[in-house]
């Protein structure tokens, strides 16, 4: 029994020389935010730790057979007073050799994890980051009455375009038709927020810390921004005109040419609203997506160490909860 629980010990020191290589590795991952080399070296590191799961069973059953056959040997023995016990002199140069070579490695390990640890932190500072400066919903014009009229009736003109609204020299003077005016730079500023959106959204679904990822968050917020601004605008201009709505609004231009291409432009602008708020939706889902990984990261590169249980100063027999605890965050459903 005191061989095999040396030769635990021993292949206890090979998986956390394993897992302290993959620490090694994921640095440079972590330092390159190459979350798609992150993922694949996950299955490697629950690989490891399962082995090592095991190998810790099978430690802490060894201790118990020597516990009841060894005199003197009870839960607060540690390491080098185990050692002491041993039946002959190469079991006792043995048992401390592996012990001492299995802590020093331990050790190792959980200083390259603490360090990962950190780095992995500040990923998921940045994409939270992210989230602040792109989340929230659009701003919604209030372009009917009640709130839900907007866009079941527009459908026909969800394909109009900043083009179909450019007015002819026969159109009215900019002081005849503010609302007209008002929805065009509208309809400008959500076709220009959806580009941005569209190229955020495209750059995220690579990696969220892709080359690029910076200045498409940059403008998109831009972007968004300006739609907001127009949304604040045009609840200024309501309440200058004393209208509920921009239908409203709308509703009361006298002139029949100026009055449809109002429409034409309200539909569109709530065409390119809609669209909008989906694309914002897409881009926090994908960046949710990467924040839940980089904490299953945290989980993971703190789920396989143990405490320092091998150590010469820590009891033999505990706390064997050290590594089984963190372990079983492996079978979490993250």
């Amino acid at each position: 029994m005191w061989n095999a629980f040396t030769a635990t010990l021993e292949e206890l020191s090979r998986q956390y020389e394993k897992i302290r290589a993959v620490q090694q590795k994921k640095r440079k991952i972590l330092v390159a935010l190459d979350m798609e080399a992150l993922e694949k070296l996950t299955a490697e590191e629950d690989f490891l730790a399962r082995a090592v799961e095991r190998l810790e069973t099978d430690r802490l059953a060894h201790l118990a057979h020597i516990a009841k056959a060894t005199p003197g040997v009870s839960a607060e023995t540690n390491m080098e007073e185990l050692a002491l016990l041993a039946p002959s002199d190469a079991v006792h140069r043995s048992v401390l050799a592996a012990s001492r070579k299995l802590s020093k490695v331990v050790a190792e390990t959980k200083e390259l994890r603490d360090g990962n640890a950190l780095l992995i932190e500040g990923a998921l500072m940045a994409v939270n980051r992210q989230l602040g400066r792109i989340g929230g919903a659009v701003v919604d014009p209030v372009y009917g009455s009640g709130g839900t009229e907007q866009v079941r009736h527009l459908r026909k003109e969800e394909d109009s375009h900043l083009g179909d609204f450019i007015e002819d020299q026969d159109a009215p003077a900019p002081a005849e038709a503010a609302s007209f005016m008002l929805l065009k730079e509208q309809l400008a500023a959500a076709e220009e927020a959806l580009a941005s959106y569209d190229a955020l959204v495209a750059a995220l679904q690579h990696s969220a810390f892709g080359a690029g990822i910076s200045d498409a968050t940059a403008a998109a917020e831009r972007s968004l921004s300006a739609v907001r601004a127009l949304a604040r605008r045009q609840t200024e201009y309501l309440a200058e005109v004393q209208a509920d709505s921009m239908a409203a609004a709308v509703a009361s231009e006298p002139n029949p040419r100026e009055h449809f291409a109002a429409v034409r432009a309200m539909r569109a602008v709530q065409a390119r609203h809609e669209r909008l708020r989906e694309r914002v939706r897409t881009a926090e889902q994908l960046l949710e997506k990467s924040a839940e990984f980089i904490r299953y990261q945290l989980n993971v590169v703190s789920g396989t160490m143990a405490d320092d249980t091998y150590g010469r100063s820590q009891p033999v027999a505990g706390p064997p909860v050290g590594l089984r605890r963190e372990i079983a965050m492996f079978d979490a459903d993250v």
